[in-house]
């Protein structure tokens, strides 16, 4: 068998045979496989994970139309799966959009007037809108028609497929690293309320955004040298993106594509940002045991002047259950990374087409696990903080008062502009004013002659001067 041709079957098999509608994404390369003089049928179906043909005395026809029976036929796991990211991403894709939106206005009008941490909750909701689109939008559009935004755009140019995993990766580490600087202040918070006031300043956040941005950004940048378009084999997907996939390049080696970033990308953005959360969130909840509630009320109370310490006690309460959250949503989509990583690169368990299905499952609950809780942050901070739900009215308050003025001066310009087309309301208007009905408009005569509209006022004789005026007083 031809390698480049066994490759990029397997390689297909193993990222879209799985599914029902990518069926027809394959059929390129089974084709293909029909040309081929000679092939080993056992190893092409051990590296697909299927077991063997009843019988030894099979053609390679049979065992073609073996494979492909198999993957047009969904399991019940499967099918779950695919309904979950058909009916459930799109109402959290709508929620998270409007609530994210209002978080950030929110969380930033209540950075200026009561916690400067609240900056780092704003970021968040900005950052959790991004990865919704970018996730929950394209799994919902590709399990809806099997339409792959992702690689679409990755494959649209060269310098997109550097920039698009870029950006995308640097996303998902500052979304993680945000939270464990919200983690460090809540615990100062918690059980330093008396630094609060040195320590959780804006220039202090300003400054790690900006630290946090320097660094994700070196740690991602050989996006930009290790990921290019690569020409496909025209036996594998004859007729479809050109050709080309996004992938990595010659240019990076095979240890750090598979050993290398792998393992960093799990210690930056899984592993050390989880450790000190759980580490912080724990000592901050036992320092508020421990903590008298008036005596952090009566520290923060000596620099009301510079602090709201109501504010404070508030968020600090919502801040704790945002981090608690987190981590008991997230979790299970990292331990099913975990487990399928070692189960598939340490061959544990059979790479079948039940495990496939069983998987696809749980990455269908785990990931809308995670998009439920990006989606319904806000209504965590509308629950639990007074003071964002007072914020929130005054906003919408001052919305609709701007909205009800813009309506009412358009009206008056109507009315002002445009003559009154309604003949029937016209002659009844000169009725009234004809016969001094109830709606004619009512005039107060003064002991004043009156001028005539052709007639013009005569100027006064003489001006008035101003030293006149002065004089006469």
């Amino acid at each position: 068998m031809d390698p480049a041709l066994e490759k990029s079957c397997l390689d297909c098999v193993r990222w879209h045979m799985y599914s029902s509608y990518d069926s027809e994404f394959c059929d390129g390369c089974f084709e293909r496989l029909r040309e081929v003089g000679t092939f080993d049928q056992a190893k092409v179906l051990q590296a697909m994970g299927l077991s063997g043909l009843n019988g030894t005395n099979q053609t390679k026809d049979d065992l073609i139309d073996y494979v492909k029976n198999i993957y047009d036929t969904q399991l019940a796991e499967q099918a779950l799966a695919k309904y979950l990211y058909i009916y459930i991403s799109p109402i959290l894709l709508f929620i998270g959009t409007f609530g994210n939106i209002l978080a950030a206005i929110v969380l930033t009008k209540m950075s200026i007037k009561s916690c400067s941490t609240c900056v780092y909750l704003a970021v968040t909701a900005i950052i959790d809108l991004l990865v919704l689109y970018i996730k929950c939008g394209n799994d919902w559009l590709y399990n809806l028609n099997g339409t792959n935004l992702s690689n679409i755009l990755l494959v649209y140019s060269d310098t997109v497929c550097k920039v698009y995993p870029f950006a995308f990766n640097f996303i998902a580490h500052l979304a993680i690293w945000v939270l464990v600087a919200l983690a460090v202040e809540t615990f100062i918070m918690c059980g330093h309320p008396e630094k609060v006031r040195k320590m959780c300043t804006i220039e202090r956040v300003r400054a790690i955004l900006l630290l946090l941005t320097v660094l994700l950004v070196f740690v991602n940048v050989h996006f930009f040298w290790s990921f290019a378009k690569i020409p496909l084999s025209e036996s594998f997907n004859p007729g479809t993106d050109n050709g080309q996939i996004c992938t990595w390049t010659n240019k990076a080696s095979e240890e750090f594509q598979s050993i290398m970033w792998p393992i960093m990308d799990l210690i930056i953005a899984e592993v050390v940002p989880y450790v000190i959360i759980v580490i912080l969130i724990t000592l901050a909840g036992l320092k508020l045991l421990k903590q008298k509630s008036k005596s952090a009320v009566e520290i923060l109370n000596e620099h009301k002047y510079s602090l709201n310490p109501d504010a404070i006690i508030q968020l600090r309460k919502t801040f704790l259950i945002i981090l608690v959250l987190h981590l008991i949503l997230t979790i299970p989509k990292f331990s099913f990374y975990i487990y399928k990583y070692f189960v598939e690169v340490q061959k544990m368990r059979k790479f079948d087409r039940e495990y496939q299905s069983q998987t696809a499952l749980a990455n269908a609950i785990c990931s809308e696990l995670v998009y439920g809780l990006l989606s319904c942050k806000f209504f965590i901070y509308a629950g639990t903080c007074k003071k964002f739900r007072h914020e929130l009215k005054s906003i919408l308050t001052l919305v609709y008062r701007i909205h009800r003025r813009k309506s009412n001066r358009r009206k008056s310009e109507q009315l002002m502009g445009k003559p009154i087309l309604n003949k029937g309301i016209l002659q009844k208007f000169e009725d009234d004013m004809r016969n001094g009905g109830i709606n004619a408009p009512q005039y107060v005569k003064y002991d004043t002659d009156f001028t005539p509209p052709d007639e013009t006022l005569e100027p006064l004789s003489k001006p008035v001067e101003h030293e006149e005026i002065i004089t006469s007083v």
